[in-house]
């Protein structure tokens, strides 16, 4: 199938920006955002979040586990929602929730209503897809000077 009839165009090695970078903007944004912010309350205690040891005495996780947690959460929401380093970032975001799931979420059944594993399954699912498809082109990843594929101004894809 060719490029045109696949909704993409190309322009020597340089490829247009498509819908599907503009949905893989969109899903980023989706899943950054409540990592930031989730992140950031438990690894700073912000937005009332109940910090490092709070969150340690919460979920009976030792403190270096839960610091891994908490900066897991907000650098990866942050790498996920800039493109940069995206891949590996959803991968720590998705591997993040599977912790979740197993060990809180998944006792309780699949209905979010219940605490159950709804939410963090649809955040895992979000994470492996950015693993899978990397960020797109809008990404700030495209604006440093990092190395390049050859002949675009796409960084080399363990950068994205």
């Amino acid at each position: 199938m060719s490029n045109v009839a696949m909704g993409t165009s190309t322009v020597g090695a340089e490829r247009a920006t498509t819908g599907a970078d503009t949905a893989l903007l969109l899903a980023r944004v989706a899943l950054g955002l409540p990592f930031i912010y989730h992140g950031a309350a438990i690894a700073f205690g912000a937005f009332g979040g109940p910090g490092l040891a709070g969150f340690s005495g919460f979920t009976h996780m030792p403190l270096p586990v839960a610091a891994l947690v908490g900066y897991g959460e907000f650098l990866g929401g942050l790498g996920v929602l800039f493109g940069v380093l995206s891949r590996l970032a959803g991968g720590s975001l998705a591997l993040i929730m599977l912790g979740a799931i197993v060990m809180v979420h998944l006792k309780n059944g699949y209905d979010s209503q219940k605490q159950g594993f709804e939410y963090p399954l649809t955040l895992l699912l979000l994470a492996l897809a950015i693993v899978a498809a990397g960020p797109g082109r809008l990404t700030l990843a495209r604006l440093l000077p990092l190395p390049k594929r050859a002949g675009t101004d796409q960084p080399i894809t363990v950068l994205e």
